[in-house]
């Protein structure tokens, strides 16, 4: 009875040391998996930190590019209100270059009006609205016997044609970065509303100032211009030579041909002195068949010179008239001159004394048979 008993008590104790295994696997289990899910969910959150720290980083530089091209137009701005209205090409290439230098910080720069001999400007008109050399020596695309080692240039377009290039370089190699690019890139844009801006200021200019009938410059700022002429010819010392001319017997033609045909002789009067006086000279209508020019930096033996090629010319030319007949009618007209050149002399003369001195000479051709040049002394 004994025996009995005591092997129901180990197999009771059998029984119990099997559900206390089996409970304690069943925690294990359980822990292991909770354990499992544990880590899975911190290394979501490791990687939840580390997406979240990465884009806080991508923040920070989109922020900071932001900032530099932020900062980038705001000085931009600052140097677009610094351009003024230029009085030549010459003045506005200088001021853009001086103007891109100071904005990209680094390279020389300059301006460069397009010429089909330029290699790099007619790369950049292919296509390539950006070109980048970090090497010129080695550069296959191009055959350019330079110095220059780097080279950044970008085209230019004004009224949406092409004009030229913004170009840039280095003698050091790798000069130029994408950031680089980039500002250039920005600025061109400003440079080509900059250039349009010149030349429709040119061209309104230009039409308050001239005679629309010649093409010739007015009166009144021709005498402006004289004025200043004369000033800075009497600070600098010198020569200024002022004349005035006109069409000889232009009475004549109008009166017998009517003033249609008058009007188109004197336009083309006015070509030809357009076409026959130096570049650097002014001409202006003074009034009626009577025009008057400045030849800056011409003394009277000079001036004689060239005024008597322009008198020999007029003398030999044939003006059409546009009349209504069966064949072509021309008509032979002459020119006289008058004209003064500034001198020691004569260096206290104002502008209306000026202009009176070179009318008197013209008056003296007229007394002496016309078709002639008459120098005031």
């Amino acid at each position: 009875m004994a025996i009995r008993f005591q092997s129901r008590l180990v197999l009771l104790e059998c029984l119990g040391l099997i559900f206390l295994y089996i409970i304690f696997e069943a925690y294990k289990n359980k822990y292991k998996k909770t354990e499992n899910q544990l880590l899975s969910e911190n290394s979501n959150v490791e990687l939840d930190i580390m997406l979240k720290e990465a884009e806080i980083l991508k923040n920070n530089i989109e922020a900071d590019a932001l900032s530099k091209k932020i900062d980038n137009y705001i000085r931009l701005g600052h140097i677009i209100q610094s351009f003024g209205s230029f009085y030549n090409e010459r003045e506005m290439f200088i001021k853009v270059r001086d103007i891109v230098s100071n904005f990209m910080g680094k390279g020389i720069w300059e301006l460069k009006k397009y010429r089909q001999d330029d290699s790099l400007a007619n790369y950049i008109l292919k296509g390539k609205s950006v070109l980048i050399i970090d090497n010129l020596a080695k550069d296959d695309r191009f055959i350019i016997k330079s110095q220059k080692m780097s080279i950044l240039a970008v085209g230019v377009k004004v009224n949406s044609e092409f004009w030229g290039t913004l170009e840039g370089f280095s003698y050091i190699n790798n000069f130029f970065s994408d950031e680089d690019v980039e500002k250039l890139y920005i600025i061109s844009l400003s440079i080509s509303k900059v250039i349009e801006n010149y030349y429709l200021y040119k061209k309104l200019k230009t039409l308050a100032v001239t005679d629309s009938f010649t093409g010739c410059y007015k009166q009144s700022f021709f005498k402006e211009l004289l004025s200043e002429e004369l000033v800075k010819a009497k600070i600098n010392k010198t020569p200024l030579t002022l004349g005035i001319l006109d069409i000889d017997f232009f009475k004549n033609i109008n009166d017998k041909y009517g003033h249609t045909v008058a009007d188109s002789v004197l336009q083309q009067f006015a070509s030809i002195l357009r076409a026959m006086f130096r570049e650097r000279d002014v001409i202006a209508r003074y009034g009626g068949d009577e025009f008057s020019f400045i030849m800056p930096n011409t003394n009277a033996n000079e001036a004689l010179k060239i005024l008597e090629k322009i008198r020999l010319f007029i003398e030999k030319i044939k003006f059409y008239l546009p009349l209504e007949s069966f064949y072509t009618v021309n008509l032979n007209i002459t020119a006289s001159f008058g004209f003064v050149s500034l001198t020691k002399e004569n260096a206290n003369l104002n502008t209306e004394d000026f202009i009176k001195s070179s009318d008197n000479a013209l008056y003296k051709a007229k007394l002496l048979g016309r078709n002639r040049i008459e120098e005031y002394k």
